[in-house]
């Protein structure tokens, strides 16, 4: 909606403020395509990077139980349960639980803090190792699990180790929150920046706007200012 007053005689419209993109000026226009650009490039580049960072560091626990599962199968083909070193169950970031089990399902051995009872179902594990099973695997659904049935001429065992991915989770999840936070810091920065610049370019095309205008038929030798530069704002001036 418009309001009109008389200038002279002749009706003069003063617009007034819309909400409408096409009616803002040049630079609101620009800063609003400039922060919805940026913010769709960091979104896009935001959830690439978590899901990298997710994909490589639950490789990096993938790996550790992996080499775990390898080093204790190492010890049970050559020796028995009983010789399996207390290194080899103890547990660390990445590496959280292991177990020994015989045929029975029973636990033989079994690191600080495992539980008791077989962390998956038997028959989940068979005679090549089993690296990157899921959390839904899990009873607890808080670890990573890999395992291998290991088949000696005495007796045969099942070895499976945990591995951690509540840290992982937690890495993720606090390297999401600091991005939401940063998003949209950046996306008012470059809208800001945007509008400045473009503001700054149109300083010269108000200048001859102005001069234009005051130019009258009866008095044609006004010249309108040219800045310096040879870009399009120049050209039009000349």
């Amino acid at each position: 909606m418009t309001g009109s007053v008389d200038v002279g005689g002749v009706p003069l419209r003063r617009p007034r403020h819309s909400l409408r993109p096409r009616d803002w000026g040049i630079a609101a226009r620009s800063a609003m395509v400039s922060a919805v650009a940026v913010f769709i490039a960091l979104t896009v580049a935001a959830v690439g990077l978590l899901t990298l960072l997710n994909y490589l560091l639950l490789s990096a626990v993938d790996d550790a139980a992996g080499a775990r599962v390898a080093d204790i199968t190492a010890v049970l083909e050559a020796d028995g349960p009983g010789d399996v070193d207390e290194d080899l169950l103890t547990t660390d970031q990445r590496v959280t639980a292991v177990q020994i089990i015989d045929a029975d399902g029973r636990v033989l051995r079994r690191s600080s803090g495992a539980p008791s009872t077989p962390l998956a179902a038997a028959g989940t594990f068979g005679p090549e190792p089993t690296i990157g099973l899921p959390d839904e695997m899990s009873p607890r659904d808080d670890m990573r699990l890999a395992g291998r049935t290991i088949n000696t001429p005495t007796a045969n065992y099942v070895v499976i180790v945990g591995g951690g991915s509540e840290p992982v989770e937690a890495t993720v999840r606090t390297v999401a929150m600091l991005l939401a936070a940063l998003v949209p810091v950046v996306t008012a920065v470059a809208a800001f920046v945007s509008h400045r610049l473009v503001k700054r370019s149109l300083r010269s095309v108000d200048a001859i706007r102005s001069r234009v205008a005051a130019i009258s038929t009866s008095d044609l030798s006004g010249r309108v200012p040219v800045p310096g530069g040879r870009d399009e704002i120049a050209s039009l001036a000349v």
